[in-house]
């Protein structure tokens, strides 16, 4: 990913004609989410020190996964909230050499 940030040409949100993907980017986003090994482990040790283990019921096990995805849905909500506050604040050019730096 840092590669591919690196070595991408920068478009200008007025310049870009083409049409936005958001399955691609929805699936691309997810798929680095639920391979993240930090988040894995931060799963399984809180699931541990609170002693879920795998015999739930249907109704805790619902509430389970309702909160796992709405606290990561309020996680994902804040880092896009943050990154445009500061794709605002640096500017388009600014952004594009944060973008650089950071591929």
């Amino acid at each position: 990913m840092g590669i591919g940030t690196l070595l991408k040409k920068q478009v200008s949100a007025t310049d870009s004609k083409t049409k936005t993907n958001y399955g691609a980017m929805f699936l691309s986003a997810f798929s680095v989410g639920i391979t993240n090994p930090a988040a894995v482990l931060t799963f399984l040790f809180a699931f541990s020190y609170f002693g879920i283990n795998g015999k739930l019921d249907v109704a805790d096990g619902s509430a389970l996964v309702a909160g796992v995805l709405i606290g990561t849905l309020i996680w994902w909500i804040t880092l896009s909230a943050i990154a445009r506050k500061i794709k605002d604040k640096f500017g388009e050019k600014g952004f594009t050499r944060l973008n650089k730096y950071s591929g």
